[in-house]
């Protein structure tokens, strides 16, 4: 009979808890909250026969009330101060984290998976939650010029719709791009001097989409 593979469950600053120990070492309530929504950490307990604790857990969900405090409590561990993550916002996270890792396996970006907007929504509910570093995904956006100092970096084939009618300064702004392509509706000029790895060659280039003439950063 072939063993089961038991996977480790990876909790504070990525480190891999095998263990009831290394849980308490490595005790993270956000990565526990995220395992007990998925279901990894009833499952975790179970293939290393911690049996009081798995039926603790197994017992538990998602409304009932002081979450926090009943975790912690199963895992004997101290109930920190800091206000509990929202169960709601935990399983977003884990939803964009899934999708972006059709488009890249860089853990960084991973990291960041809350900080990402696969559509124009979500990026405006970001925005309202004062998110200025925002990952934009495979899709076409419209950045507001209104919301100033904001970085938005591309993850395959983000595209900035730019709909003015007049001239614009990102640099002005304060507002950076980083692999994205630029799509004129209008013949203006934008300044994006502080950007990189945008779409064109030097400093001034031609965006098919409208006559759009464009002053990006010197190459390097």
């Amino acid at each position: 009979m072939a063993k089961k593979m038991k996977f480790p469950l990876i909790l504070k600053d990525g480190q891999q808890a095998r263990t009831m120990e290394e849980l308490r070492e490595y005790f993270d309530l956000e990565k526990i909250y995220g395992n007990f929504i998925s279901g990894r950490l009833a499952e975790w307990l179970e293939d290393r026969y911690y049996e009081e604790e798995a039926k603790q857990v197994q017992e538990l969900n998602l409304q009932v009330q002081e979450l926090k405090r009943k975790l912690c409590q199963i895992f004997a561990v101290e109930c920190p101060q800091e206000e509990a993550p929202h169960l709601e916002d935990v399983k977003e996270r884990r939803r964009k984290r899934e999708l972006l890792k059709q488009y890249t396996d860089d853990e960084e970006v991973l990291k960041k998976a809350g900080q990402s907007a696969f559509n124009q929504e979500e990026l405006s509910d970001l925005l309202d939650e004062g998110v200025r570093e925002i990952y934009l995904c495979d899709n076409r956006f419209t950045v507001p010029v209104k919301v100033r100092d904001c970085k938005y970096i591309g993850v395959c084939g983000a595209v900035i719709e730019v709909r003015s009618k007049e001239d614009v300064s990102f640099d002005d702004l304060g507002i950076v791009f980083e692999n994205v392509d630029f799509s004129c509706l209008h013949d203006i000029r934008i300044q994006a001097g502080r950007s990189k790895e945008v779409s064109g060659d030097g400093i001034t280039i031609k965006i098919e989409e409208g006559n759009c003439e464009t002053a990006i950063h010197e190459k390097r």
